[in-house]
């Protein structure tokens, strides 16, 4: 094998190796030098390298892959389903009641994780901008003189027609628990009954008001927008009678189509193996990431296999994280063969080292 390091279209380091009879490569000498300045090298490029190989346990390069969940234990969560009968489900409990669920279930709780930090940072953005935002009233307010000019009926219009975009747009918001809905209705009504005097006072507070709430959910909206792919990835393309739900406080769950919350535990093996890659690629959008998988097709049906990489991509969209595939699917390689490298044997007897 050689590995090359290219950059701007020229290789800026190159090493030969030879792979042993039993699949080992033996490096000693000169080679061994090599090899540490070529992972030297590797390692200036600061690139976070996962591995998801073919048992779907997963090896990350650095420890930022690791993530604080706390104690999953207590408090459980209790769900009625459509019949109003209780059942208690606890993540240890599943966990010890199958073995093959553990990845997953680490899996889940990173991604719930990774998801509840970046809700917090975007409403820590938020507030700051909304503090800014409303340290302006003050002086608005004070510049307005008791003479001016009532407000016109175009203004009023425009500041009713913000107002009712804050508060729908803040519906998406509130779904997944980021935000409370935001109501103005209030406002408007309190708008149009005003004296046209008294308008342009009140326009002068709602102005920075409204400002506030769209920085707001301006700095919430990346989080909103990936939770958003991530479900949809999974439900509008590969689960069927059943489909992910989140929110803030429950996190990542699932729902049958009759309404009942069922533990993951009870996927099948692909619906498994796809939930457990989508939380694993989430987490490689923190910085530019290889992602090395190992037979992405294992369970997966051939329409599945179709639509995987293109969801993959859509989760990763903006970021640097670059996929390396190594799968015998002709439904994965059909659609993108133009990026496809066929690997062909060509060691021949005594060959070896």
């Amino acid at each position: 094998y050689n590995l090359s390091i290219i950059k701007d279209n020229t290789k800026i380091f190159s090493i030969a190796l030879k792979v042993g009879e039993n699949n080992t490569v033996k490096v000693a000498g000169k080679q061994e030098k090599l090899l540490r300045e070529y992972s030297q090298h590797l390692s200036d490029l600061d690139l976070q390298i996962y591995f998801l190989a073919d048992d779907r346990k997963i090896a990350a390069s650095q420890e930022e892959y690791e993530i604080e969940i706390g104690d999953l234990e207590e408090p459980h969560t209790v769900y009625l389903d459509r019949y109003g009968n209780e059942s208690v489900y606890r993540h240890r409990r599943e966990r010890e009641e199958s073995d093959e669920g553990l990845p997953l279930y680490s899996a889940l709780e990173k991604a719930n994780a990774w998801f509840r930090n970046k809700a917090l940072e975007g409403s820590t953005e938020g507030e700051m901008n909304a503090n800014t935002i409303f340290s302006d009233v003050v002086k608005r307010i004070a510049k307005q003189s008791i003479t001016s000019r009532a407000s016109t009926p175009a203004q009023i219009r425009r500041i009713k027609a913000n107002l009712d975009n804050i508060e729908e747009r803040s519906k998406d918001f509130a779904r997944l628990e980021l935000i409370s809905t935001i109501t103005t209705k209030s406002m408007v009504s309190n708008l149009d009954i005003a004296q046209r005097q008294n308008q342009k006072l009140i326009s002068s507070v709602l102005d920075p008001y409204i400002e506030s709430m769209k920085a707001r959910l301006d700095a919430l909206q990346e989080v909103k927008d990936l939770i958003d792919t991530f479900l949809n990835s999974i439900n509008g393309s590969f689960y069927t009678n059943k489909r992910l739900e989140f929110d803030i406080k429950q996190g990542i769950r699932i729902i049958t189509d009759q309404g009942q919350y069922i533990g993951a535990n009870l996927l099948s093996s692909g619906e498994t193996q796809l939930l457990l890659l989508f939380c694993d690629v989430l987490l490689a959008r923190e910085k530019p990431s290889i992602f090395i998988i190992d037979e992405p097709e294992i369970s997966l049906n051939v329409k599945w296999q179709r639509q995987l990489i293109g969801s993959l991509l859509s989760l990763v969209g903006g970021t640097d994280v670059q996929f390396v595939l190594a799968t015998h699917s002709v439904e994965l390689l059909a659609r993108h063969r133009e990026r496809v490298v066929k690997l062909v044997n060509t060691i021949k007897e005594g060959d070896y080292i």
